[in-house]
C-alpha cells in the first residue's frame, strides 16, 4: 500500500513538473515586473514567449496516463492540452505559410517578366500541314492515344486556369475579410494578455489545472500574432501578388488557345480518319459479297452480318463527331458565359448601382439564355446514354461469341451444304476471314460506343453546368435589378419625350406595317386564321343563348330536388363563355403576332402587348359576368349584394381605362424603347396604379357590409376586426410602387407590379375555390337534410296507418303523395371544423402558390445580406468566431415566427383530417395529441426564429435565473397553472367531454388550454377554472374510467299503505324504462318512518349521463301514474291548525246548497 502511495505521489510529481516546463515562461513572466505600454513589443515577446509543440505533446502524453486523476480534472487537463496543441500547430502552419509567401513575393517580378516575355513572342499557331503530316505516319492507335494525351493536356491547362481564376475572385474579397478577421485577432489577443497578465485561477482549482490552462492561453496567444502577422503580409503584399495572378491568368489563356487549336486539329484527323475507316469497312464487304454472288445462304448470312456492322459503325461514327462537335461548342459557350459572369461581377461589385449599370444588367438578363432548353436536352439524352448502354451490352456479347473463332466457325460450318472438300475448305476459309473482319468491326464498334458515350457524359455535365450558371447568373442579376435606377426622377425631359413616344405609338405607318404583317401569314398558312376567326364566330353567336340558359340554371337553385352541384360548374362554364369573346381576339391576334419570324418590330411589341391586354380584359370580363343579376356570385355562391354590385361599378369604369393603357406599357417594354418607356410607359403606369388605389379605396371600404347589431361584433373573423391594420397597407402598397416609378425605380415596379398582379389572381381564385367549396357542403347537406326530412315523414304515415288500420300501399307511401318541407340550409350552417378544415387546406395552397409567384424576386433578398444589424460570437472547436446578423436574418426570423402562429393555429385541423380521424382514439385523446403537438411546434419555431436572430440559449442563464426570482415572487401561479395544464394533458385526470364537479360548478369539460380549462354547465354558461384546481383540489369526474351513474328517487307513501307492493312497483318502474341498466340491478328499499310519509328510495344505474335528467323524469311519471293505478296515496305534509279560544269566537255553518248572495245576510 505504502509503494502505492508512493508511485501515486511520483506520478503527481512528475506530471507537475511536465506541465511547469511547458508553462515555465509563465513563471518568468511572474517573476518579472510589470513594464509600461510603451516598451517595444519583443519585450512581450520574452514576457509571454510560447511553450514548444513537444513540450505540450509530453505533457498530455502524462496527463493521460496519470492514474490519481479524478475523471473530471482530468479530462478538463486534456481539452486544454489538446487546444494548446492545436494552436501551436495552426502556429507552425501560419509561420510556413508565411515564409512561402515571402519567398513568392520575392520571386514574383522575375516571374511577371518571364511570363511578359513569353506572351510577347510572335509564336505561330500549329501548322495544320504538319499535324497532317505527323497523323499520316501514325497508325490508328497511335492517332487515338495522341488525340487521348492532347484532351487531357487541355483539361490539365483548363482546371489550372480555373484555379487561378479563383484565387484571383479570392484575393478580390480577401482585404476586407482580413481586415475583419485582424479586428477579432486583435481583440482576442488582448482578451488572452489580460488573462495572462491576471491570477484568473479558481480557489479550489488544482494547480495542474492552472497551469495547463497558462499553457493553453500561451499558445493561443502565439497563434494570434503569427495570424496578425500573416494578415499584414497579405495586405502588404496585396498588389504585387494580385499582379502575379493576373500574368499566371493570361499565360494559362495563351496556352489554353493553343492547346484547343492543335486539340481540335487531332480531334479532326482522327474523326476524319475513323469515318474513311468506317466507309471502308462497309464498301469492302459489300464488293466482297458481290464479288462471289453463287455463295450458299449461310455464307451471305455472314457477308450481311458484317455490311450492317459496318453500316452501324458508319452511322455511329458520324453521329459521335457531330455529338463532339456539339461539346466543342457547348464548352465554348459554357468558356464565355463564365468570363462575362465573372465581368459582370467584378463590375457591379466595384462600381455604385447607377441607372447606366443597371441598363446593362438589363439587357444582359433579357439576352440571357433559359435553362429549360438544356434540362430538355438532358431528359433526352438520358434515353440516348441508356441506347448505348444497351448497344455496348449487345457488343459484348458478340464479341464474347467471336473470342474463340474456331469454335464459331465450326458452328457455322455446320450449316454449310455439302460439297466438294476444296470448296467446303474454301468457304470455311471465306467464312473465317469473315469472323475476323467481324471481330476487327466489333471492337471499333466498342471504341466509338466508348468515345460516344464519353462525349454524352462530358455534354451532359457541360449543359449541367451551364444550366446551373444561368440560374446562378440570373439570380446575381435578378437580386440586383430590383434595387437599382432605372432612370432619372419623373420631369421635364420625360414630359418633352411624350410626343415621340405617343406619335409612335400611333404612327399610321407602324399600324399599316402590323396589317401587313397579320395578311401576310394569312395568304400563307390561312387555316389557323380561319380556325380562329371560327372560334370567335362561335363565342359571339351563342352569347344570348348562353345567358338565357344562365338564367334558366338559377331558377333550380336551392330547390332540393333539382339542385345539384354540376349548376355551379355548368354556369362558371357559361360565364367563362360570355367573359372569352373580345378577349379572345385581342390574345389570339397576338399570339400570331408575337409568334412570326418575320414580323416588324413594332408588329411582334404589339402582338405581346395584345397578349398582356387581352390578359386582363379576360379577368375583368370574368368578374362582370360572375357577378351579373342571378349569375353564379348571387345564386350559387351567395356572396353579399353591396360587395357584388360595388365590383360590377368599378368594373365598368377601370376596364376601359386600364386595357389600352397595359397594352401602351406592353408595347413599350416589348420594342425596348427605353426613353418612351420612361416618358409614356411611366406615365401610362402611373396612372393604371392612380386607378388601381381608387378601385381599391372602393372595394375594401371600411365600413362596407358592417353590421348596426352591436352583438354581431363579436362574431367578426379576426380578418375583419384587423381591417384598420390591412386596408391602410393594401391602399399604400400601389402607392409605394407610384413612387418607386415616379423615383426612377420603373423597372422595379413593374416587377413588383406583376407579382402582385399575380397574388390578386392567386388570391381571387382561393376565394373562388372557397365558394365552390361551400357551394358543395351546402348541397350535401341540403339533401342529407331532405333525405331525412322524407324519411321521418314516410314513418309518420306508416305509424297513422296502423293506427286507423289502414293498410299501406305497394311499395310503400310514395314522395309525391305527401308535401315534404324542403329545408334551407345556408352556408352559414356549415359546421366550424369544416370551415377550419377548408380554410386550412386553403391557407397552405396559397402558401405553395405564393411561393411559386415570389421565387423570382427571392433573389432581390441576397442584398439585404450586406445590411448588418449587429453580431455575436461563437466558440467553434475552441476558437471565437464572430457571426453577424443582417436585415434578411431579422425578416426571416419574422416570417418564421408568421408561420409557427398560423401553423400551431391550424394543426389541430390538419391533425384531425390526415391522423387523428384514423386511430383508435376518444375525443380526450385527440385532443391532448393535438395540444401537445401545438406546443412542440410552437417551442421549435420559437427555437429557430431565435437562432436566426443570434440569440444563443447558452447565453440566457442570466434571463432564466431572472425568470426563477420573478417565478418565486409574481408569476408562480402562472407557472403552476402552465404546469398543471402539461399533467392534465399527459395524465389526463380530466379530458375534453368529461363531466365534472369542480366546488359548486357542475358541468363538461369544453376546453384546456395553457391556465386553465373551460368547463360548460348545463345553462350553458361558461366557466375558466385555473389547471391547479384540478391538480392540487379535490374534481369529482363522472366519466374518469366508468360513465356508470346512479339515480335516486325518493317516495313518500301515505300510512297504511303498502310498502312491499309499492316496492315492487318500484322495481318494475325502473325494469320498463329501456335506459335503466340491469347490471348492477335497481333496488328499492323502505328506508323509515316520516313525519308524514313512509319514505321509500329507488336506486337504478344509467350506462351515461347523456339523458339522465329525461330518464329522471320518465321515471317519476312512470311512478306516479302505477302508484294510482294501484291506489297507493303519494303522502304529502299535514299540519294541525290550533285556535284561541280566549276571546269570543263567532262560527257560521254555511250550507253547500245556500247561494252565494246570500252568504253574510
Amino acid at each position: 500500500m505504502n509503494r502505492g502511495i508512493t508511485f501515486k505521489l511520483l506520478m503527481r510529481f512528475v506530471l507537475g513538473l511536465a506541465i511547469a516546463l511547458a508553462g515555465w515562461p509563465i513563471a518568468g513572466a511572474q517573476q518579472t515586473p510589470s513594464l509600461p505600454e510603451s516598451q517595444t513589443s519583443e519585450t512581450e515577446e520574452i514576457v509571454f514567449s510560447p511553450p514548444t509543440l513537444d513540450q505540450v505533446k509530453t505533457a498530455r502524453q502524462e496527463a493521460e496516463a496519470a492514474m490519481d486523476l479524478n475523471e473530471p480534472d482530468k479530462k478538463s487537463l486534456l481539452s486544454l492540452l489538446d487546444q494548446g496543441i492545436r494552436f501551436l500547430e495552426e502556429t507552425e502552419h501560419l509561420t510556413t505559410d508565411a515564409l512561402k509567401l515571402t519567398e513568392k513575393v520575392k520571386n514574383a517580378p522575375a516571374r511577371i517578366q518571364e511570363i511578359e516575355t513569353q506572351l510577347s513572342r510572335n509564336t505561330p499557331p500549329p501548322d495544320q500541314t504538319n499535324v497532317t503530316a505527323d497523323a499520316s505516319r501514325m497508325t490508328n492507335a497511335e492517332l487515338e492515344q495522341r488525340e487521348r494525351e492532347e484532351r487531357a493536356s487541355l483539361a490539365t491547362l483548363r482546371e489550372s486556369l480555373n484555379n487561378v481564376q479563383d484565387q484571383i475572385e479570392a484575393l478580390k474579397n480577401r482585404p476586407l475579410q482580413v481586415q475583419k478577421e485582424s479586428t477579432d485577432a486583435m481583440r482576442r489577443l488582448q482578451e488572452v494578455r489580460k488573462a495572462l497578465k491576471t491570477d484568473s485561477s479558481v480557489a479550489d482549482e488544482s494547480r495542474l489545472l492552472v497551469e495547463a490552462r497558462k499553457t493553453q492561453l500561451l499558445a493561443e496567444h502565439a497563434m494570434l500574432k503569427a495570424k496578425i502577422q500573416s494578415f499584414e503580409q497579405q495586405l502588404l503584399n496585396q498588389k504585387i501578388l494580385a499582379s502575379l495572378l493576373s500574368a499566371e491568368r493570361d499565360l494559362a489563356n495563351f496556352e489554353i488557345s493553343r492547346n484547343e487549336a492543335r486539340a481540335q486539329a487531332w480531334q479532326a484527323i482522327a474523326q476524319q480518319r475513323r469515318q474513311q475507316e468506317a466507309i471502308q469497312t462497309r464498301m469492302d464487304a459489300e464488293v466482297a459479297k458481290n464479288l462471289a454472288p453463287d455463295l450458299p445462304p449461310v455464307v451471305k448470312d455472314q457477308y450481311e452480318i458484317n455490311i450492317k456492322l459496318g453500316k452501324d459503325l458508319e452511322q455511329l461514327t458520324t453521329t459521335e463527331a457531330r455529338t463532339a462537335r456539339i461539346l466543342d461548342q457547348r464548352q465554348s459557350e459554357l468558356k464565355t458565359l463564365e468570363a462575362e459572369f465573372a465581368q459582370i461581377r467584378q463590375r457591379v461589385q466595384g462600381l455604385s448601382l447607377s441607372e447606366t449599370i443597371g441598363l446593362t444588367l438589363r439587357q444582359r438578363r433579357q439576352e440571357l439564355p433559359g435553362p429549360e432548353t438544356y434540362r430538355r436536352n438532358s431528359a433526352q439524352r438520358q434515353l440516348i446514354i441508356n441506347q448505348v448502354g444497351e448497344a455496348q451490352f449487345v457488343i459484348d456479347e458478340k464479341q464474347f461469341e467471336l473470342s474463340d473463332i474456331q469454335t464459331e466457325l465450326a458452328r457455322i460450318s455446320q450449316s454449310l451444304p455439302s460439297a466438294a472438300e476444296e470448296q467446303l475448305a474454301a468457304m470455311k476459309d471465306r467464312i473465317r476471314t469473315l469472323l475476323a473482319d467481324r471481330r476487327d468491326l466489333l471492337d471499333k464498334l466498342e471504341n466509338t460506343y466508348r468515345r460516344y458515350y464519353q462525349n454524352l457524359q462530358s455534354l451532359e455535365f457541360t449543359e449541367q453546368r451551364m444550366s446551373s450558371l444561368i440560374d446562378e447568373y440570373a439570380d446575381f442579376l435578378d437580386g440586383r435589378l430590383l434595387w437599382m435606377r432605372s432612370s432619372k426622377i419623373f420631369g421635364p425631359v420625360d414630359l418633352r419625350s411624350l410626343p415621340a413616344a405617343f406619335i409612335w405609338i400611333v404612327s399610321p405607318h407602324n399600324w399599316w406595317g402590323l396589317i401587313k404583317d397579320i395578311v401576310t401569314p394569312f395568304n400563307r398558312i390561312p387555316i389557323i386564321w380561319i380556325l380562329g376567326f371560327l372560334l370567335a364566330g362561335l363565342l359571339f353567336i351563342g352569347r344570348r343563348r348562353a345567358k338565357r340558359s344562365l338564367q334558366k340554371l338559377s331558377n333550380n337553385v336551392g330547390r332540393v330536388r333539382k339542385d345539384s352541384f354540376k349548376l355551379t360548374v355548368h354556369a362558371l362554364g357559361l360565364t367563362l363563355y360570355l367573359a372569352s369573346s373580345w378577349p379572345f381576339l385581342l390574345i389570339f391576334g397576338g399570339w400570331q403576332l408575337n409568334d412570326l419570324p418575320f414580323a416588324s418590330d413594332f408588329g411582334r411589341a404589339a402582338g405581346f402587348g395584345m397578349l398582356i391586354a387581352g390578359h386582363i380584359w379576360a379577368v375583368f370580363n370574368f368578374l362582370k359576368h360572375l357577378c351579373r343579376e342571378k349569375g353564379v356570385a348571387q345564386v350559387h355562391f351567395q356572396w353579399q349584394n353591396p360587395s357584388r354590385l360595388t365590383l360590377q361599378k368599378q368594373i365598368f369604369w377601370i376596364r376601359p381605362l386600364w386595357v389600352p393603357l397595359i397594352f401602351v406599357i406592353a408595347t413599350i417594354e416589348a420594342a425596348n424603347k427605353m426613353a418612351y418607356g420612361n416618358s409614356l410607359g411611366r406615365l401610362a403606369f402611373m396612372i393604371v396604379i392612380t386607378a388601381a388605389i381608387v378601385f381599391a379605396a372602393k372595394m375594401l371600404q371600411i365600413g362596407r357590409g358592417k353590421s348596426k347589431d352591436p352583438q354581431d361584433g363579436a362574431k367578426q373573423g379576426l380578418l375583419i376586426r384587423l381591417r384598420f391594420f390591412w386596408y391602410p397597407l393594401l391602399i399604400a402598397l400601389p402607392g409605394f410602387l407610384f413612387l418607386l416609378a415616379a423615383m426612377g425605380y420603373y423597372y422595379t415596379a413593374q416587377r413588383l407590379s406583376w407579382q402582385f398582379h399575380n397574388t390578386a389572381l392567386l388570391v381571387f381564385a382561393l376565394v373562388l375555390g372557397n365558394s365552390m367549396a361551400l357551394r358543395w357542403l351546402v348541397i350535401a347537406q341540403r339533401r342529407l337534410a331532405y333525405e331525412e326530412t322524407v324519411r321521418k315523414r314516410k314513418e309518420k304515415l306508416a305509424a297513422e296507418r296502423l293506427q286507423t288500420d289502414e293498410s299501406p300501399p305497394v311499395g310503400g307511401p310514395p314522395t309525391d303523395s305527401f308535401e315534404v318541407e324542403e329545408p334551407e340550409i345556408s352556408q352559414a350552417q356549415i359546421t366550424e371544423q369544416t370551415r377550419d378544415l377548408l380554410h386550412t387546406l386553403l391557407f397552405f395552397l396559397g402558401l405553395m402558390g405564393l411561393w411559386v409567384i415570389w421565387n423570382d424576386v427571392l433573389p432581390a433578398i441576397q442584398m439585404l445580406e450586406d445590411i448588418r444589424l449587429w453580431s455575436y460570437s461563437v466558440e467553434v472547436d475552441g476558437l471565437r468566431q464572430v457571426v453577424p446578423i443582417t436585415l434578411t436574418s431579422v425578416l426571416f426570423a419574422i416570417l418564421i415566427a408568421a408561420i409557427t402562429f398560423v401553423a400551431a393555429r391550424n394543426l389541430p385541423g390538419v391533425l384531425e383530417i390526415t391522423l387523428l380521424k384514423y386511430l383508435p382514439l376518444d375525443a380526450g385523446a385527440r385532443y391532448a395529441f393535438s395540444t401537445i403537438c401545438q406546443y412542440v411546434a410552437s417551442a421549435i419555431g420559437v427555437i429557430i426564429a431565435f437562432n436566426y436572430l443570434g440569440i444563443d440559449w447558452s447565453g440566457l442563464k442570466w434571463l432564466v435565473a431572472a425568470l426563477g426570482v420573478g417565478i418565486g415572487f409574481g408569476l408562480q401561479e402562472i407557472i403552476a397553472n402552465f404546469v398543471s395544464g402539461l399533467i392534465i394533458l399527459f395524465e389526463r385526470p380530466v379530458r375534453i367531454g368529461d363531466i365534472v364537479t369542480v366546488g359548486d360548478i357542475d358541468g363538461v369539460v369544453s376546453r384546456i388550454r395553457i391556465r386553465a380549462t373551460t368547463i360548460t354547465n348545463w345553462d350553458r354558461k361558461e366557466y375558466l377554472v385555473p389547471n391547479k384546481e384540478f391538480i392540487t383540489g379535490r374534481v369529482l369526474n363522472w366519466t374518469l374510467s366508468n360513465s356508470v351513474n346512479r339515480v335516486v328517487i325518493n317516495v313518500g307513501i301515505a300510512y297504511g299503505s303498502d310498502t312491499r307492493q309499492a316496492r315492487e312497483l318500484l322495481i318494475k318502474a325502473a325494469h320498463d324504462h329501456p335506459n335503466i341498466l340491469d347490471d348492477p340491478p335497481p333496488v328499492a328499499t323502505f328506508e323509515g318512518f316520516g313525519d308524514n310519509a313512509l319514505n321509500c328510495a329507488l336506486r337504478c344505474y344509467l350506462p351515461n349521463l347523456d339523458n339522465r335528467l329525461v330518464t329522471i323524469t320518465e321515471l317519476n311519471t312512470a311512478i306516479d301514474e302505477a302508484f294510482r293505478r294501484a291506489g297507493i296515496v303519494i303522502a304529502f305534509p299535514q299540519r294541525d291548525i290550533h285556535l284561541d279560544q280566549i276571546g269570543r269566537l263567532d262560527v257560521n255553518v254555511v250550507s253547500n246548497r245556500q247561494p252565494p248572495s246570500e252568504l253574510g245576510k
